[in-house]
C-alpha cells in the first residue's frame, strides 16, 4: 500500500481498467474535461524515431506513446493503439495497455494479473485491440 501512495513520476500508475478506460474516454470523445490545448499537446507526436533506450521505433506526444511512423511514407510502423495515427495511451507493466483514439471515438484499457514479459503489449492486449478494429 506505501509503494501504491508515493508519488514515482512516469511509472507507478495503480488502478483497475474500467478507471483507466474512464481516464481515456476524456480524451477519446469530444469533452470540456480536457481543454483542447492539452488535447493538442497529447495527440500530435512531438518525437518520433529509433529510441535509444528500448532499441526499437518510439513516438511520444506531451506525456504519452504513439504508434511510431515511417516519415517518408507517413504508414504507421507499428499498431499497438489501433489503426488511427492520432491514437494515443501508454503500455504498462507485464503486458498491460491504455489509450484514447479520438477520431474513432474509442478508449481503451488491459491490465491483468499475470505480468509478461516485455515493453510492450501482451499478446492478449494487441488481439483484443485488433478484433476492435476489425
Amino acid at each position: 500500500p506505501e509503494a501504491m501512495q508515493a508519488g514515482f513520476p512516469a511509472l507507478g500508475g495503480v488502478g483497475s481498467a474500467r478507471a483507466l478506460a474512464k481516464f481515456y474516454s476524456l480524451f477519446a470523445t469530444v469533452s470540456d474535461a480536457i481543454p483542447n490545448r492539452i488535447h493538442g499537446a497529447a495527440s500530435n507526436a512531438l518525437v518520433n524515431g529509433e529510441d535509444a533506450v528500448l532499441l526499437l521505433p518510439t513516438s511520444f506526444a506531451a506525456g504519452f506513446m504513439m504508434d511510431p511512423v515511417n516519415l517518408e511514407t507517413e504508414e504507421k510502423r507499428r499498431a499497438i493503439f489501433g489503426s488511427s495515427k492520432k491514437a494515443f495511451g501508454h503500455p504498462g507493466a507485464g503486458g498491460s495497455l491504455g489509450f484514447a483514439d479520438p477520431e474513432n471515438g474509442i478508449a481503451f484499457a488491459y491490465v491483468m494479473n499475470h505480468l509478461s514479459y516485455g515493453v510492450l503489449p501482451n499478446v492478449k492486449a494487441r488481439e483484443m485491440v485488433d478484433a476492435i478494429y476489425t
